[in-house]
């Protein structure tokens, strides 16, 4: 059974995360817990942003597939920005406790809040580019429809095959080849 494109929206988190993660910390005051501290905290996001770039690819060409097929596919907002939340809030809580800090101090750093804020945004844009992705496949589904086509016998090795050409104003045929 092939999956229902709602389900691959999941698959938009890790890149969110990472996105979410680097704008967080970008916006948050530098150098708040030290640069150590810092570096032994982040040194998995480069190959989450990786893995997850390549995951939301796939999210994208499910969305287009979708919308090439006319299938129904509505990314929620809510569920995507709940996801996002709490993964951020999960990840930047152990990433305060392993570096020696509290849970009431991780709790309280302004890089889990504004991290949680810009998550809520990150997963507007992703489902906003998502719902782009599904529109134009049905755009492209629409446009291929639109084109008649001609039946055409093609005969080769394997048994008589039906293909369908589309017919446009513009001749494919090249002049003909001279004789040899």
């Amino acid at each position: 059974m092939v999956p229902r494109p709602r389900s691959l929206v999941p698959l938009a988190v890790p890149f969110g995360f990472a996105i979410g993660h680097a704008v967080a910390y970008l916006v948050s005051a530098p150098g708040s817990h030290g640069e150590a501290a810092d570096q032994a905290r982040h040194g998995y996001v480069g190959s989450v942003t990786v893995i997850g770039s390549a995951l939301m690819l796939v999210a994208m060409g499910a969305a287009l597939l979708a919308g090439a097929r006319h299938d129904d596919y509505r990314p929620r907002w809510r569920s995507l920005a709940a996801q996002l939340c709490v993964t951020y809030a999960v990840i930047e809580v152990i990433e305060h406790l392993g570096v020696g800090h509290g849970l009431l101090e991780a709790l309280g750093a302004a890089s889990l809040w504004i991290g949680l804020v810009v998550q809520l945004g990150v997963a507007a844009a992703l489902v906003f580019v998502l719902r782009a992705a599904h529109r134009v496949g049905a755009a492209l589904a629409s446009a291929r429809a639109a084109v008649p086509c001609r039946a055409l016998l093609l005969i080769g090795a394997e048994p008589v095959a039906v293909a369908c050409v589309p017919l446009t104003p513009i001749r494919r045929r090249g002049p003909p080849l001279p004789a040899r």
